[in-house]
């Protein structure tokens, strides 16, 4: 898109090439120089097809006698070098011999000509958008309330809406499913419009930036563990917007009572509170390494700006300890340590700050019980277990989502110290679970899906339950696969366990079957690069040769009981 210089009028609109304009204007720039076609498509998809930013690039590359690969290499390196090479002053012959433009010095004329006719909602719209993800922008993030009322803001932004989609600056995608409407843009608009703000002033930049970041954080949802519909959509929706936003690196100032630093303690804050539900979502999907990392970023933030005794430290304190707890049963001895050493902290101070009824400090006791019972000591953990089941009941009811999770915890460690008395208890309080939170959250919730997964594990020591153990692993693995995928953690460990309970009752065939299709998928799977799953896949390669090896066993031992029963018999 350009603009008519000529005039003061409103702009002139080019819309994008398509490829075979594109491949035309590329070869009569490099003529005897251009190279295939397919490294110059590869230069117009970057480029997102826009005639200007082609011609610039182009004429860059036979100043500098470049090659396209070249040119590439350099503009994909970072925000600041396609920057530059945005800006790269070019003579466009085919205009006025004396003119200079570039893509950025021709777009910020539009952004000028927004500006001078009074498109202060478009303008400011359009400095929001530049700090997105480019694609699937959701309306959520750009609808303010402002200072009129909702329905003269709604009015406002469908109006800004308007003029930046007659600008070709913006696009959208209707809702024809009942889903939100998206927004999209070129990310050489993002950058044009990032440049524009840089010459106003490192503090309108950052000023967008911060209102990017408010946006996203207050929009995406809060960690749970108990999600409801509507929370999957939207946490994938707003995911790329959040780990862009993460990733932007604000200016830095020094923490005094300065204006710079409070604005820094608003920055660090929004994005401790982003790094914590994202943090949350992570872990859902399986990447708990990331998860990890989030929940530390949070915490130390938060611990920096509000002290370890605000309730929002607490939050993020105890989202690390949680997943502390998930990566210590994995094996790993310093996280046990950790785990129970922040697990105290965590108990300690929501009982001084909340009270020792609040459902967070109970929530915390329940998970220090697991943190326990992790360390080896069981007693400890079955009694704080059932102190949470206790207060949990009489604070919030015997079938609220937390008094559940409770259970599941005593059923845990149940399980753990053994025996036929302790491990039926288990079994009723899994049962009671599952039937509760399958009502509350639905058949195939993940948090349903794993007390089930627990539950046939427990099935499957008692001899009368172990045929229902196996209907409950094949069902559960059916419908993990179809919610989570493959290799996401709580799916290659219900593999794990119903390939043991196959070889116990010899499908050796069956679970040999089992093994291969999981790690054929897991091979390109997007958790390949997880620690948890990759470990459960390591775990599941020895099950192969186990089973390979005890179904050559049974063999051997079939074979010679024919041989014996034979010889009986002659």
């Amino acid at each position: 898109m350009g603009v008519d210089l000529a005039t003061q009028g409103a702009p002139i609109m080019i819309l994008g090439l398509s490829p075979k304009e594109g491949l035309h204007l590329v070869r009569e720039r490099l003529r005897e120089r251009c190279p295939s076609d397919e490294l110059v498509l590869e230069l117009l998809l970057e480029l997102e097809h826009i005639p200007l930013a082609i011609t610039q690039a182009v004429a860059f590359i036979l100043k500098r006698r470049m090659t396209i690969p070249q040119y590439l290499e350099q503009y994909r390196k970072s925000d600041s070098n396609r920057t530059h090479l945005l800006a790269f002053e070019f003579a466009d012959h085919g205009r006025q011999s004396a003119s200079m433009e570039s893509v950025a010095k021709t777009w910020s004329l539009s952004f000028d000509w927004l500006r001078n006719n009074n498109n202060v909602r478009a303008t400011d719209l359009l400095c929001l958008i530049s700090f997105f993800q480019h694609n699937g922008i959701p309306q959520r993030l750009l609808v303010g309330t402002g200072d009129n009322g909702d329905a003269q803001n709604e009015f406002d932004f469908e109006d800004a809406v308007a003029t930046l989609r007659a600008f070709s600056f913006i696009d959208a995608r209707d809702a024809d499913d009942g889903t939100e409407v998206t927004f999209s843009t070129h990310r050489l608009v993002q950058l044009a419009t990032r440049w524009w703000l840089r010459r106003e002033g490192v503090t309108e930049t950052e000023k967008w930036a911060l209102s990017a970041l408010k946006s996203v954080s207050h929009s995406f949802p809060k960690p749970t563990s108990h999600p409801l519909e509507g929370y999957w959509t939207t946490c994938q929706a707003l995911l790329p917007h959040a780990e862009i936003l993460l990733a932007y690196e604000f200016g830095g100032h020094p923490l005094t009572d300065s204006p710079q630093s409070l604005r820094q303690r608003e920055i660090d804050t929004q994005r401790a509170r982003l790094f914590a539900h994202t943090g949350r979502y992570l872990a859902w999907m399986g990447a708990y390494q990331e998860a990890r990392g989030d929940y530390e970023k949070s915490l130390f933030l938060r611990e920096k700006h509000l002290g370890e005794r605000s309730i929002d430290t607490l939050e993020s304190m105890g989202l690390l300890f949680w997943l502390l707890c998930f990566t210590a049963r994995l094996g790993d001895t310093a996280d046990r340590a950790q785990a129970v050493s922040l697990g105290e902290r965590v108990v300690t101070l929501r009982t001084e700050v909340l009270g020792p009824d609040d459902p967070q400090t109970i929530d915390a006791m329940s998970d220090l019980g697991r943190a326990v019972e992790i360390s080896g000591d069981w007693e400890r953990s079955e009694s704080l277990h059932r102190e949470a089941i206790a207060r949990s009941t009489r604070v919030l009811g015997r079938h609220h989502p937390d008094t559940l999770d409770c259970m599941t915890g005593l059923a845990l460690v149940l399980e753990e110290r053994g025996g036929v008395e302790k491990i039926t208890e288990g079994i009723a309080l899994l049962r009671e679970a599952c039937e509760q939170k399958s009502k509350q959250l639905g058949t195939e919730h993940p948090a349903v899906l794993a007390d089930l997964h627990n539950l046939a594990s427990m099935l499957g020591q008692i001899e009368e339950t172990q045929g229902e153990s196996l209907r409950i692993m094949q069902r559960t693995l059916e419908v993990k696969k179809r919610i989570l995928g493959i290799d996401h953690f709580e799916t290659l460990a219900s593999v794990v366990n119903l390939t043991v309970a196959l070889c116990d009752g010899q499908a050796f065939g069956e679970a040999l079957a089992l093994i291969e299709r999981t790690l054929a998928a897991c091979e390109e799977g997007p958790r390949k690069n997880e620690p948890s799953s990759r470990e459960l896949v390591k775990r599941i390669q020895r099950q192969k040769q186990n089973v390979l090896n005890n179904w050559a066993a049974h063999m051997n031992t079939k074979v010679d009981r024919q041989a014996h029963d034979l010889s009986e018999e002659l």
